[in-house]
């Protein structure tokens, strides 16, 4: 499930003159990261696998339009799954475009101001690259396949992409709301960790059958969960 900030500025205006800047400060932060990383992956830009890269960006931003508010203040999605696919795939050339079209998605027909925008586009930025990292400190990055060795990576880059989505947002919302950070997380977050690691294992399921079936290999471990959503 993908993390994000909601589209109204619940709690926002009762953050204190310090906490606001402090807010400010990490929102720029976690944009710039998330732009870092995307200005990366653009110098990875290649045609190979284009029409799969494409399918799972639609997928992302399909999820993001059926995703679920998560106590008002934060929202969650399937979108992880073909994030995480695109990771082991395509590294991050693939995050950089199945992110931007999860955020995009998200946005559609909302009002929400830029900077969450950015923020969230970060935040998933950020937590992609580090799974991608994970996977390659085991050799695992575009090794879907190689099970079942691949296993125990995949959901360390779950857990790790899990552990810094959930605890950005936790911040954000703990800065604007004057709450914090911890509690935040250990209320609304902490109990989709198991979620986590079956949406990862989904990942690296889709990641394989592309390398076996190609595009409609895909679909065909997608569409029943974005179905049972709908």
């Amino acid at each position: 499930m993908a993390h994000r900030l909601r589209e109204a500025a619940s709690g926002e205006e009762q953050s204190p003159g310090g906490t606001r800047a402090a807010l400010l400060l990490l929102v720029t932060a976690v944009s710039l990261g998330g732009a870092a990383i995307a200005a990366a992956g653009a110098l990875e830009l290649r045609a190979e696998g284009l029409a799969a890269l494409l399918v799972l960006a639609v997928l992302a931003g399909s999820a993001e339009r059926f995703d679920i508010s998560l106590y008002g203040d934060s929202r969650v999605s399937l979108a992880v799954v073909p994030i995480l696919a695109a990771v082991f795939l395509f590294g991050a050339w693939g995050l950089t475009v199945v992110v931007a079209a999860a955020v995009v998605g998200s946005a559609i027909g909302v009002d929400r101001p830029l900077h969450k925008t950015l923020f969230n586009f970060g935040a998933l930025m950020l937590a992609g690259g580090a799974s991608g990292l994970t996977l390659d400190l085991f050799g695992s990055a575009g090794k879907p396949d190689a099970l079942p060795q691949v296993i125990g990576p995949a959901a360390l880059a779950a857990t790790v992409n899990f552990a810094i989505n959930s605890a950005l947002v936790a911040m954000a919302i703990g800065l604007s709301t004057g709450h914090r950070a911890w509690s935040v997380w250990d209320e609304k977050f902490r109990w989709l960790w198991p979620h986590y690691l079956v949406l990862g294992g989904l990942g690296l399921a889709v990641a394989t059958a592309y390398t076996a079936m190609g595009v409609w290999g895909i679909l065909v471990f997608l569409a029943p969960p974005l179905m049972m959503r709908l």
